[in-house]
């Protein structure tokens, strides 16, 4: 796998209420990998993928962050937009939020701290769309058929 197969995988679990834009920017360097949006709110997210852990616990992941990358995350959050990195290893990934992504993350951390992959989509879909019982009550709604009575 990686980076993009995994942004993929991530965006085919997503519900279809959440609008997904797979950012590729050639002229304007630094800009988020993904912007999010749905009813409840929106998200920026920079994904880094890594092919392997390091084998020891106390070395510190590369995650190749461009300054620009940085600069605009930083801003983003600044900003009070919804903003994080998702560094994703395998069928695993870790969400660092609120200026997180300036600070080292040792293999141990990643390794306490992981999710599944496809809880990163529930992630999302935690700032774009309503309690995910209210959607579902909603989508049974939607599709029940009203009888007369």
């Amino acid at each position: 796998m990686n980076e993009h197969s995994f942004i993929r995988s991530v965006h085919r679990s997503l519900h279809n209420n959440v609008t997904k834009w797979k950012i590729h920017d050639r002229y304007n360097g630094g800009v988020p990998d993904a912007f999010y949006m749905g009813p409840t709110g929106s998200l920026w997210a920079e994904y880094k993928y890594l092919k392997q852990l390091p084998k020891r616990d106390k070395t510190n992941l590369r995650l190749g962050l461009s300054l620009l990358q940085i600069e605009w995350l930083n801003l983003l959050y600044e900003y009070n937009h919804n903003a994080c990195l998702i560094v994703g290893v395998e069928d695993t990934a870790i969400i660092l939020l609120e200026k997180q992504w300036t600070t080292n993350i040792s293999k141990q951390y990643y390794m306490e701290h992981c999710i599944p992959r496809k809880e990163v989509a529930e992630y999302i879909q935690s700032i774009c769309l309503p309690d995910p019982y209210d959607v579902k009550s909603q989508e049974r709604a939607a599709h029940s058929c009203d009888q007369p009575t």
